[in-house]
Formats: C-alpha cells, sequence, structure tokens
C-alpha cells in the first residue's frame, strides 16, 4: 500500500502459471551479510568474523553454478543482495556469469561502493534495476542512522551517475526515528534524479541478527508509522486518489470481536515466498522469505532440486493466525507470515504491533475524510 510501483503483466501472469507447477520463478541470492555500513534497524548484519565463524560465504562458483541449476528449473527474475552484495570483490564476475544465463537481474545496494568504473561496468550490461537505499539526506543523517556520514555523498553520487547512464534507480526508504525528518529531502532528490520511491514504514524485528528481538526493533511505533504512511500517500498521490484510499480504510470497522474468531488457523500464506519464490543466504540456506530465520535446507548440503521441494514442503505447513484472516481490515494491513514469526516467534499469533498500526492508519483515514467533509460544508 506504500508503494506506486506497478508489477508488469507479464510477471503477474508468469507468477500465476509458476504457482500451479510449483515453479521456482523468482529468487533471491543475498551474497553476504557484511557490509560497509551500521544500519540500526538492520536485519542481517553480520561481521566477517562472525562469517568465517559460521561457515564462511559461498564462493563464486557456486552462485554461478546455482543460478544455473536454478535457471534450468524455471528461475527467471534474481535479485541480488547483502549485506552489502557489492562488498564481495567477485561481484562482478558473479553479476556477468548470472547475466550470461538469460536471467532478469535487479540488485540491492546501498550505493555507497558504486564509484566511476563501477557504473561504466553496469551501463555496459544493465540489470533490470538497481535498487538503492538511500537512508537520509545529509551527512548528520548517515552518521546517525549509519555510523558513517561521508555515505551519503557516496550515495547521492552513485545515483546521479547511474541515472546519467540511463541506469534505472529505484530508491528504497526505510523510515527510522532517525530520518524522519529528512522525508520529505529524500522524495526531492529522488525527484531530481527521476527515481521512484518505494517507502517502508515498518520495520521487521532482526530475528536473524538477534533470536532475542522478537517483537522488537529500533524503529517507529506504530502510531508513527501509520502516520508516516499517510503521509506518504498525500505526498505521492493526487487529491482524488487519496481520499478515495482513505474513503476505503475508514469503511473498516478495524477488526472483530475475538469470540467471532475462528480457534484454530486454518489458512495458508497467500504471498509468493515458498511458492513461486525462493531466497537463498550467504551461506546456502534456502527459506521461502528472507525476514524469516528458519532455513528448510542446505543447498550445499542438499542441492537446488531437493532444497526447493524442502521449501514448499515447509511452507505448506504454515497457518496463519485465525483471528488475522478474519478480521474485517485485514486487506488494509500489512500482517503476513514473516511478521507474524518475527513480532511473536510463531506464525499462528496475531502481530499486535501491526494490529496497533492498522486501528490508527484507520483512525487517521476517517479523521481525514471527516475533516474534507467540514471544509466542504463549511464553503457551501
Amino acid at each position: 500500500m506504500e508503494s506506486q510501483y506497478v508489477e508488469s503483466r507479464i510477471s503477474r501472469h508468469l507468477h500465476y502459471r509458476a504457482k500451479a507447477s510449483g515453479m521456482p520463478l523468482s529468487g533471491t541470492f543475498e551474497l553476504t551479510p557484511c557490509c560497509n555500513l551500521s544500519c540500526k534497524m538492520c536485519y542481517v548484519r553480520k561481521s566477517m568474523g562472525e562469517v568465517q565463524t559460521e561457515g564462511g560465504l559461498m564462493s563464486a562458483e557456486e552462485w554461478i553454478e546455482l543460478g544455473r541449476k536454478a535457471r534450468d528449473r524455471g528461475m527467471l527474475y534474481l535479485l541480488l543482495t547483502g549485506g552489502e552484495p557489492l562488498s564481495r570483490p567477485d561481484f562482478r564476475e558473479i553479476y556477468t556469469a548470472l547475466r550470461r544465463l538469460g536471467l532478469v537481474i535487479s540488485v540491492n545496494t546501498n550505493g555507497t561502493l558504486i564509484d566511476d568504473e563501477m557504473v561504466e561496468f553496469f551501463a555496459a550490461d544493465p540489470p533490470s534495476k538497481i535498487n538503492m537505499s538511500l537512508y537520509g539526506s545529509s551527512r548528520e543523517t548517515y552518521k546517525e542512522l549509519c555510523g558513517v556520514p561521508e555515505a551519503f555523498d557516496r550515495a547521492m553520487y552513485a545515483v546521479e551517475k547511474l541515472r546519467s547512464r540511463g541506469i534505472t534507480v529505484k530508491i528504497n526508504y526505510s523510515v527510522t526515528r532517525y530520518n524522519l525528518p529528512d522525508f520529505d529531502g529524500i522524495f526531492a532528490a529522488a525527484e531530481e534524479n527521476g527515481c521512484h520511491v518505494q517507502l517502508a514504514s515498518y520495520m521487521f524485528p532482526p530475528l536473524r541478527r538477534d533470536e532475542n528481538s522478537v517483537g522488537q526493533n529500533d524503529r517507529l511505533t506504530p502510531e508513527e508509522s501509520a502516520a508516516v504512511s499517510l503521509y506518504a500517500e498525500k505526498r505521492r498521490m493526487s487529491e482524488e486518489e487519496y481520499l478515495e484510499r482513505c474513503r476505503m480504510r475508514a469503511e473498516k470497522c478495524g477488526g472483530i470481536d475475538c469470540d467471532e474468531c475462528r480457534d484454530e488457523p486454518s489458512e495458508h500464506i497467500g504471498c509468493r515466498a515458498g511458492s513461486t519464490a525462493f531466497w537463498i543466504d550467504w551461506n546456502g540456506g534456502m527459506s521461502a522469505c528472507g525476514m524469516i530465520p528458519l532455513t528448510a535446507a542446505n543447498v550445499r548440503e542438499v542441492g537446488f532440486d531437493a532444497a526447493w521441494a524442502a521449501v514448499r514442503s515447509a511452507t505448506q505447513e504454515i497457518l496463519l493466525p485465525p483471528k488475522c484472516t478474519a478480521c474485517a481490515s485485514r486487506d488494509v494491513c500489512m500482517m503476513c507470515a514473516a511478521s507474524c514469526y518475527c513480532e511473536t516467534g510463531s506464525f499462528s499469533k496475531e502481530p499486535k504491533y501491526l494490529c496497533r498500526r492498522t486501528e490508527e492508519l484507520i483512525r487517521l483515514s476517517a479523521e481525514e475524510i471527516a475533516k474534507r467533509r467540514e471544509e466542504n460544508e463549511s464553503k457551501s
């Protein structure tokens, strides 16, 4: 609900067909959990020392061979992510080999390692798009949130240079209390460079980084998150679109009486995770979603086919909370299997943080509609 990004019709059709056949159409390769920044809300970051202790990174040869096997089983769309994937000295080797397989590749990056040489590398063989995280609109914000003030200059330089070479850049803006004041500055920078902004005001608890962080992260309150989401819609939508969105939410009751809930969970995951999409972490662990710290199998141990079968089987065992699946507000809520697990430690318990966020979003939307009604009445 917070993004204007519209998926192509052909992509939606291919995912629909892939779901029926159990094809792994879309994959994510997490090349490394290491990063040159230290963002306070990060869900995965590890030091190289921790990586070595836990088994070490997969080699370029392993990733390339894995890409070939996944491609042969139907993978078309591939996201390369981290950590910071460009921190790997062999990133170009991996990227080039995977591109030669005919894959549609996107790259997640913080942009701070993209110099002129890297710009020319991407320009010679462009990815589908580069998803660049922009954490603030000043050095001060980058210092507070990421620990590296000069990273702001590097990131902005990368955006400008990539766009000058015709490379598609999407800005990812993860909103926290540290960079909330930079909201307008980030959108202005994106607009100046012709980039779409995908805003995320909800930060998953970082269970993959710290198993004791269930329901916790350095993030906005549910109420603040709802207010940011509404403000983003108001900023990017036309007046008519914005008010229609508010009306749609204002009609929701905000939930149902718990006495009406089913006693046992019965509804499965509705997104693509584990049905047409998979995630492989830096050490070869395959899961349905990178936000869920549960590995179904390791491709280094059992191979791609067996790991994908294990992911599909594990996903089919996941059932969502009965209160959530019966809730009248579910279509305006961000609840998913990953958020349930990260917020509660269980797939079958409702994520209270998102319940509060949704209730506030509905309340604010209703207030907005009432305010506009009063303004119209005063004019007549």
